[in-house]
């Protein structure tokens, strides 16, 4: 937070100014060619001469004050345009008294040294008013009239003023007036209509002052030294701009200050310092009446502080529409409330006829049919505290104003931005543009319809992230919705209470937390259709009873909630002293009207400690589908610490006093690990008499371990589960079962590959009062479990029951293919060969003088020496395995391969084949088959 620094040259200045006694000092100073005479007529000064230019009156002073009670009458003639005045002798101006003027001129006051006005003073005259701590006046030909050099010699002119030029230390501006009209209105500095009271110099500061421009304008300039302001006519006086100043000073607001040009078609108000302060109770206000538009509030500084009670706002009564207010700030926006931001929520929502305005911050209400003025707020850091709000509203026929804020970082703690209709009227739209944005203790964004109007749009966009943190204890309040949804949370919501529409919300971040009861919500209690709720992150994280939740309780549909986070998601809870912890995603209908369907899209998915997604009907209506896509795994694991309450996902139909018969909604998962631990649940129920949803998965391996996906219904049918999965694995008492209490079972599919059932895991579709269910297991495998007749706690069993008998239950279909162990043998003949019937008997050992075969050499033996003989064609196959080392290929070019022709038998018995020669004969290749006799 930014803390306010004032001067303390100006703050001793100010005690002093007014502490100090002043006298009645208006006295010229003779610089003039005509210079200007003052008489007293008991406690008027009238004021004559001066130098007339054209249409200009100059007029010059050494001093120029007023005592309490006295009136300073500037005697001009009707022709004048434009009074201008100078103080040169280096004293204050106090001015405690009535400023009087003929015709419709317009008076300047230029007094470098400062100006004060006194709780009396009081302004009469018919044109716009400047007081400035300017030391001079410029003019377009080059001219000036100073105030610091009174001597030189003058070149007074029938030229238009251009602009101011501060000197070295420009005076401050004092403002205590708080003066009161004839009709007993506090008006204190007053122009008439359709005119500029402006205040331009060094520090300005409002102690109880109040200033009023009523259909005309009021501008408020604070500069450093040597600045000069630009100036030009304008349809309501004149115009002040800044193009070339760098330095500039402060403006301060207190003690119920007061800045206003309310009227038939509200004035505009202008303020542009370094750093402006509103404090106890003060306000800037323009608001219009009748048809005539109103005119906007612009607030241009380095910081902004709206404190204590303090407001800026506009307004319309009429068919024309209010101003916008716009603050510009290149540092800070705060704003500084005094009341804990539910009691503002409720003290809006108990009496929507009654309207009562929030009186901290920035506001902009429609209480006719016209349109209501926009808030746009552009900074660097907006904080906001202690119910400080920005705030747009219809109370009538009339649309509500938008609300748009740019910063880079946003910090509400107890307090809010809001924009809401309270009749006919439309709601404006809020739009948050940001880097960071942080919520915490209570704190509200919030769009909302409590009658006929339909309630804006809210858009955040924060780049990098969004933190919010509720408080750990709700204040005893009705909740808006189940789980943990109240007024006290810490919220993003867009809500309809009547019979109008709610809005759309959209959250855009990086990282997206949300923690001790910290929610965004989109929905309905009246006949209005719910907004549809969007998030899309890269990182999304709940905790400690964090919710994100689309409901309707009336009439009407429930809006869709669409999630998509890019990376992760992470749903967890903590110890609270409220107990129920839970976190969760949910899409909820507690009317005759169907709930909206949730989708999330997501890399991982996490649900730990309680955490909780589920789509939930408690009286008539329909309950909306869930539709879960994590592309790489979802793990479910655990309960919350108090273990009350189970990790999961949920499709439900609870039971209500209504009898209801809403169905549940369907789940549908797709992921590719999907992990269920210690006491995790998937199911689809019907606790009242609706029919229970169906739960279709499909992964690429699904692990149970002590957690359940169940289908359940009590008065209801269905609660159906289909599984695809190549691999599905349940442990340590997990179970896949679709049971029913009054009526039939459900039915189980089941495609995998293997399927593995181990310590007491089951897969039931049993029924109590209804026929059995039935299960369909399409597998390579089963290995763990079995079909049985009825469950043994001992074992995995697959059943599908009926408490009604035999005659009752249901059926078990287990699809495994039927292995063959013998499939992929050689069957052998029955009949085996005598290994001496294939030897040639002509082939025996006798007389050594017979021929003999021999085999020696290269083992080339033929497969059957009886069937399969040696062809006369047939090569010679060595199979031995060769003791020669393999080298790798030379480069020397191969040699023409000839066929050979024969053979020669060398003297050591060797055999080697070759082509027709000349020289040598070689035998023939052909092989005359042999017998054994003629060898």
């Amino acid at each position: 937070m930014t803390s306010s620094r004032w001067p303390l040259g100006f703050v001793a200045f100010t005690l002093t100014s007014i502490c100090t006694s002043v006298q009645a000092q208006i006295i010229p100073d003779a610089t003039l060619p005509i210079n200007s005479t003052v008489t007293q007529q008991e406690n008027r000064f009238q004021i004559d001469g001066g130098t007339p230019a054209g249409t200009h009156l100059f007029h010059s002073f050494r001093e120029f004050s007023l005592p309490t009670g006295t009136e300073a009458f500037f005697n001009n003639s009707t022709e004048i345009v434009n009074i201008i005045t100078r103080v040169t002798g280096g004293r204050v101006s106090n001015l405690d008294g009535l400023i009087r003027a003929n015709g419709i001129a317009n008076l300047f006051l230029i007094n470098p040294n400062g100006i004060i006005f006194g709780p009396n003073a009081r302004l009469e005259i018919g044109g716009s008013f400047l007081g400035s701590t300017a030391e001079s006046l410029l003019f377009n030909d080059g001219s000036e009239f100073s105030a610091t050099n009174p001597q030189a010699p003058p070149l007074l002119t029938i030229n238009v003023p251009i602009g101011l030029q501060s000197g070295s230390n420009p005076g401050a501006i004092i403002n205590q007036s708080n003066a009161i009209d004839s009709n007993g209105y506090v008006i204190g500095l007053q122009v008439q209509p359709h005119q500029t009271l402006a205040l331009m110099g060094g520090a300005i500061n409002f102690l109880a002052g109040v200033l009023t421009a009523p259909q005309g304008q009021i501008q408020l300039g604070s500069v450093g030294s040597n600045e000069q302001i630009s100036l030009t006519q304008a349809s309501t006086g004149f115009a002040f701009a800044y193009p070339g100043v760098r330095n500039f000073n402060d403006i301060n607001l207190s003690q119920q200050s007061k800045i206003d040009t309310s009227g038939v078609g509200g004035g505009a108000i202008s303020l542009r310092g370094r750093q402006i302060s509103l404090t106890d109770n003060s306000v800037i206000t323009s608001t219009t009446w009748g048809n005539e538009p109103g005119n906007n509030i612009l607030i241009e500084a380095e910081r902004l502080r709206v404190q204590n009670g303090s407001s800026i706002s506009t307004a319309t009564f009429g068919a024309a529409s209010g101003g916008d207010l716009t603050v510009n700030t290149s540092e800070s926006i705060e704003l500084i409330g005094t009341d804990n931001i539910v009691n503002i929520i409720l003290s809006l929502f108990s009496k929507p006829d009654i309207p009562i305005l929030p009186k901290d911050g920035l506001l902009t209400a429609s209480f006719g049919s016209g349109q209501g003025g926009d808030i746009t707020l552009t900074t660097e850091t907006l904080t906001a505290l202690n119910g400080g709000l920005a705030f747009t509203a219809a109370f009538a026929d009339g649309m509500g104003g938008n609300l748009i804020l740019n910063a880079k970082d946003v910090n509400i703690i107890n307090a809010g931005l809001m924009a809401g209709t309270a009749n006919l009227g439309t709601a404006g739209n809020i739009t948050l543009n940001t880097q960071t944005l942080r919520m915490r203790d209570s704190s509200v964004i919030v769009t909302v319809t409590l009658d006929e109007g339909d309630a804006g749009n809210l858009t955040v966009n924060a780049t990098d992230a969004i933190e919010m943190l509720g408080p750990l204890e709700l204040p005893e309040t009705k909740y808006l919705a189940q789980q943990s949804i109240g007024v006290g949370a810490t919220a993003l919501t867009s809500e309809a209470y009547g019979n109008g529409d709610a809005g759309d919300l959209t959250v855009n971040t990086r990282q997206l937390t949300l923690n001790n009861l910290a929610y965004i919500t989109a929905s309905t209690i009246g006949t209005g259709q719910a907004g549809n709720l969007t998030v899309n992150a890269e990182q999304l994280q709940l905790s400690n009873g964090g919710a994100i939740e689309s409901a309707t309780m009336g009439f009407n549909s429930g809006g869709n909630l669409i999630i998509n986070v890019s990376d992760t998601v992470e749903m967890g809870s903590y110890p609270t002293k409220q107990g129920n912890s839970n976190s969760i995603i949910t899409v909820s209908t507690r009317g005759a009207s169907a709930a909206g369907d949730l989708t999330l899209n997501t890399r991982r998915l996490m649900i730990r400690d309680g955490g909780r997604i589920s789509a939930i009907t408690f009286d008539s209506g329909n309950g909306g589908n869930i539709d879960i896509n994590a592309s790489e795994s979802i793990e479910i694991i655990g309960f919350t610490p108090e273990e009350s309450d189970a990790s999961g996902i949920f499709a439900s139909v609870q039971p209500s006093t209504n009898q209801n018969l809403g169905n549940g909604g369907n789940i549908q998962v797709k992921t590719g690990q999907l992990t269920l631990e210690n006491q995790a649940i998937i199911t689809a129920s019907g606790q009242g008499k609706g029919n229970a949803g169906n739960i279709d998965i499909q992964a690429d391996a699904i692990s149970l371990s002590n957690s359940q996906i169940r289908g359940i219904t009590a008065a209801g049918e269905r609660g159906n589960i289909n599984l695809q999965s190549p691999q599905i694995q349940l442990r340590q008492g997990s179970s896949i079962s679709t049971n029913s209490s009054n009526r039939n079972g459900g039915n189980i599919t089941i495609n995998t590959e293997n399927l593995v059932g181990l310590e007491n895991s089951d897969i039931t579709a049993n029924a109590v009062q209804g026929n059995g269910g039935r299960v369909v297991i399409n597998a390579q495998g089963i290995f763990g479990t079995n079909y049985r007749q009825q469950e043994n706690p001992n074992t995995s069993d697959i059943t599908a029951t009926s408490d009604l008998g035999a005659e009752f239950n249901g059926t078990v279909e287990l699809n495994i293919p039927i292995v063959d162990p013998t499939s992929g043998l050689v069957d052998l003949q029955e009949g085996f060969v005598n290994a001496e019937t294939l030897i040639d008997q002509r082939c025996h050992p006798g007389n050594p003088q017979r021929s003999s075969f021999i085999i020696t050499g290269s083992g080339g033996l033929p497969l059957n020496p009886t069937t399969d003989p040696l062809s006369s064609d047939q090569g010679w196959v060595d199979h031995r395995f060769s003791d020669q080392q393999i080298y790798p290929n030379s480069q020397v070019k191969s040699k023409e391969i000839v066929e050979a022709q024969g053979w020669i038998i060398h003297e050591n018995g060797t055999i080697e084949l070759v082509a027709e020669t000349t020289n040598s004969r070689p035998n023939s290749s052909s092989i005359p088959t042999p017998s054994c006799p003629e060898l």
